[in-house]
């Protein structure tokens, strides 16, 4: 199990680079994988060790996006203990990387439950680090996990893995259409309270209409297609996109209220891909609107 450093359980989820190429991104987890200090003594291995219990044949966490570049390397450690690995790189990395997620025999000891056993200690002693990039020019997908295990003679070996994400760019036919000079906003109630719904609001003003058109063509696509909460309940708004009011719609963007991460997206009727959302679409677009409704203006 991976825990946080005060050692309760922690979501994961790869964050997405708005900014890198496959290309650059595969440069950056080379970097990235470079800047890992060696203890003192340690040697490179070509394959992943054995007398582990296969710990370290795979990376303990992948993010299952396509859109990540992964990069690792093998060493064998002398005469030191997982732990201290784990410590001694902690100390040694740079001022870059944060120390964001501790697991196995790093992550803090739990008390027992009463009435149920508690589990054998790992033989393999397997311990790992995870940690973030920060700092100005760093893509926020780039994180190093750092594992390390032993096996029964006492030998210490340690897995090192990069991953960086990168953001496929939205092609011209995935925006919205040219010509748009309305836009309605139509509110979707709660499904516990269908009838608390507001009336919809057509803009037509140009300039409120352009920047919301300019919104939705800023939001960069989500590759993990947005992650809704257990209490979704319908709620949401949708824009309209109209040549006028009253013609066909050109275009339509849809967001649930708490959002989910993401923007549903669809250009005369044919879905695109899911748009990326911050947590402050739909905030924005009623604020650019001028719209007020009691439990549809979130905070970002």
């Amino acid at each position: 199990m991976i825990t946080n450093a005060r050692g309760s359980p922690a979501p994961r989820a790869a964050v997405v680079s708005h900014a890198l190429s496959p290309q650059q991104a595969k440069a950056e987890a080379a970097a990235i994988l470079g800047a890992f200090i060696p203890p003192p003594a340690a040697q490179r291995l070509a394959a992943p060790p054995g007398g582990v219990g296969g710990k370290l044949d795979n990376p303990i966490f992948m993010s299952g996006d396509p859109d990540t570049v992964y990069s690792a390397s093998l060493w064998k450690a002398q005469g030191m203990s997982p732990l201290q690995v784990l410590t001694w790189e902690k100390a040694h990395l740079s001022s870059r990387f944060r120390l964001t997620f501790v697991g196995g025999e790093a992550a803090p000891t739990r008390p027992g439950i009463p009435g149920v056993p508690t589990p054998p200690s790992d033989p393999y002693h397997d311990a790992s680090y995870e940690f973030d990039l920060q700092g100005a020019g760093i893509p926020p997908a780039a994180e190093m996990i750092v594992q390390a295990a032993s096996s029964p003679a006492g030998q210490t070996y340690v897995r090192v893995d990069v991953q960086v994400s990168w953001q496929p760019q939205r092609a011209a036919a995935e925006r919205v259409p040219a010509g748009v000079t309305a836009i309605t906003i139509t509110a979707q109630p709660d499904m516990n309270k269908p009838h608390d719904r507001p009336a919809p609001v057509t803009l037509t003003d140009p300039a409120r209409v352009g920047k919301i058109v300019r919104l939705v063509d800023s939001l960069p696509l989500n590759p993990g297609g947005g992650h809704c909460s257990l209490n979704e309940n319908g709620k949401g708004i949708t824009l309209s996109f109209l040549g006028h009011a009253n013609s066909p719609v050109l275009a339509t963007a849809s967001e649930l209220i708490p959002n989910c991460g993401g923007v549903q997206f669809a250009i005369r009727g044919t879905d695109q891909p899911i748009l990326s959302d911050p947590g402050s679409f739909t905030q924005q677009a009623l604020s650019i609107a001028g719209v007020r409704w009691p439990g549809f203006n979130m905070p970002g």
